[in-house]
């Protein structure tokens, strides 16, 4: 498998490389606790396969989005497992970050969704309503609000946010932890280097 795109929460397609042609016969889509759907195929591959939950048999579940499912494919030489992660594409994604000294910083967010998500690579909007920065255990931390895509998506001063732990600055060459929560509650983590 070289790549996969989910498309809503019962579809996604799976492209299959190979330097030899085969037949799969069967594909399989499981959920976290060995929940599987089932299909009987005769699809030959390389190529693009489309798999939707609503045509297979064997489970009750829908894709949702930040959950793995494992996609078991068979043909002759039997069974083969790949990984899948379904991204929200309204998540952020860290396109650019500056550095304006030891304190100061600016990120440039972008939507995490696809072409066949939302409308084009680095789709999707969203809100930040929490920035913190760690280093080690130590965190600053700051209630905002900030909306992406734009530019500066987050602008953050180590001054005027909170501190839990111990003071620290941008160092040159250190790596710094970048949690970030969106408006639903969810929080996430990105590793931004000066």
């Amino acid at each position: 498998m070289s790549g996969y795109t989910f498309y809503n929460n019962t579809e996604l397609s799976v492209s299959i490389t190979s330097a030899q042609t085969g037949t799969i016969t069967k594909a399989q889509v499981c959920g976290s606790s060995n929940n599987c759907y089932s299909e009987a195929i005769t699809f030959s591959y390389p190529g693009k396969l489309y798999l939707n939950l609503n045509n297979m048999v064997g489970a009750a579940f829908a894709f949702q989005y930040y959950n793995n499912y494992t996609l078991i494919l068979t043909d002759s030489n039997g069974n083969h497992d790949f990984q899948a992660h379904y991204t929200d594409p309204y998540a952020p994604h860290l396109a650019n970050v500056s550095f304006y000294n030891n304190t100061a910083m600016a990120m440039y967010l972008i939507g995490n969704g696809t072409q066949t998500q939302c409308g084009g690579d680095g789709c999707g909007s969203g809100t930040i309503v929490k920035a913190q920065v760690c280093y080690n255990s130590s965190c600053y931390s700051k209630t905002t609000t900030f909306n992406y895509p734009g530019f500066p998506s987050v602008s953050l001063n180590l001054n005027t946010m909170s501190l839990s732990g111990t003071a620290f600055t941008f160092n040159t060459g250190y790596t710094y932890q970048l949690i970030l929560t969106d408006s639903d509650g969810t929080s996430y983590s990105l590793q931004i280097t000066r």
